[in-house]
């Protein structure tokens, strides 16, 4: 009856996070819709952003957990918006690098000031810490998932 009881409450974590994934993404998509870029966009300029200085299509494609086609589709589109560029990689002849542009950091700093509007309001009576705790059970339940599965 106790595993009944737990796996009761593992399943209703999980749809609940499965629904604030897609109020997470209808936020990507109205906030990056207000600067110009789809949600998918955004997050490559996010994900290069936070990288550092480069990064390939397949580092991009882990990094946001995406098909390495469905990144590169992305970024060939930021490159035509000219808001990432693509240098050749040293370590690899067939994997090139792809930097944000000095536009493409830009338009991520002007998404991301829009999401610090909404960010602010959420959770308001939840600490610092308490927001730390909840995402370390995030990452825990993902890593067990991919394990579970893997």
């Amino acid at each position: 009856m106790k595993n009944e009881h737990r796996n009761r409450a593992v399943t209703q974590l999980v749809l609940a996070v499965l629904k604030t994934n897609a109020a997470v993404w209808r936020a990507g998509e109205a906030i990056s819709a207000e600067v110009g870029l789809s949600a998918s966009r955004w997050q490559v300029l996010a994900s290069l952003a936070r990288g550092g200085a480069w990064l390939t299509v397949p580092e991009l494609a882990r990094d946001l957990d995406l098909t390495r086609q469905g990144t590169q589709k992305q970024v060939d589109l930021l490159v035509q918006q000219g808001f990432v560029a693509l240098e050749d990689n040293p370590q690899h002849r067939r994997s090139v690098r792809v930097r944000l542009t000095s536009s493409g950091r830009r338009m991520n700093d002007r998404a991301l000031r829009r999401w610090a509007r909404v960010s602010t309001r959420l959770l308001p009576a939840k600490s610092v810490t308490q927001l730390r705790e909840l995402d370390g059970l995030l990452r825990t339940l993902t890593d067990e998932l991919d394990a579970a599965l893997g």
